[in-house]
């Protein structure tokens, strides 16, 4: 894991930060994360001309620092957007939590 500048957690989304080895498109995406043998649901981001995924674990509460954690990709939610406000960026993040959770909830 990266230690990255906080913002997640400052918003009220804190994230683990892991380094990619190759460019991925930018935007957010739906996904799964292992940690300790735990899956959690995750919304992950990657940001623009980066090569860090950030990974923000639904229902996760605890500290990840010096923790061994495994993702998978399942679905690309959007594509990256820049915004005019932090309360813009916070509503949006609210919103794709929403459409995460649609997309990983079983299917019945």
């Amino acid at each position: 894991m990266i230690v990255g500048n906080r913002q997640g957690t400052r918003l009220g989304f804190p994230t683990a930060n892991v380094a990619l080895a190759t460019a991925h498109a930018g935007g957010v995406y739906a996904g799964r994360v292992t940690v300790d043998g735990k899956d959690y649901d995750a919304a992950l981001y990657v940001g623009k001309n980066t090569r860090i995924l950030e990974a923000h674990l639904l229902g996760f509460d605890g500290d990840l620092y010096g923790k061994t954690i495994e993702g998978v990709v399942v679905k690309k939610i959007r594509a990256r957007w820049d915004f005019k406000t932090e309360a813009d960026l916070i509503a949006q993040i609210e919103r794709d939590i929403v459409a995460i959770k649609n997309v990983l909830k079983p299917k019945t």
